[in-house]
């Protein structure tokens, strides 16, 4: 797969039109779609730009493993989770392994972030699942 195509991914994945990235970059969406389509030389600049508009790494366009980086919200929520679960398995005073820790980790973000998609209104607060947390830790 060529740059260009990969760059036109990444565009993709993260649901933006070419006209946004153009503006992103301060050129025409002509010049845009000139670059998507392989009409127009790549520099490492533009690269590096490109990479920051997609919250991607340089080098994931170059390779086209295309990932995107975590937003500092998911990890400020990430934390969140991982703090409730301690404050929880030290409440009940457990001893858990590391896996079935971070199997929890996963669950309850994954269950709040549900939580959260089908309630907009309501604010992220792990908090709510300390019941499940508890279920999971109990000995």
């Amino acid at each position: 797969m060529s740059l260009h195509a990969k760059i036109k991914e990444a565009r993709q994945q993260c649901q933006m039109s070419q006209a946004h990235v153009a503006e992103a970059l301060e050129i025409t969406p002509a010049s845009y779609s000139r670059l998507e389509a392989g009409l127009s030389a790549i520099t490492t600049e533009r690269l590096n730009d490109l990479a920051q508009i997609f919250d991607v790494s340089a080098g994931a366009l170059l390779e086209g493993s295309i990932v995107r980086l975590p937003h500092r919200l998911d990890m400020d929520r990430l934390r969140m989770v991982v703090t409730e679960i301690e404050n929880t398995i030290a409440s009940l005073d457990a001893r858990p392994s590391p896996e079935k820790v971070a199997d929890a980790v996963a669950e309850v973000y994954q269950t709040e972030i549900e939580y959260v998609f089908n309630h907009p209104k309501q604010e992220f607060d792990p908090s709510r699942h300390r019941r499940l947390i508890e279920l999971i830790f109990r000995k």
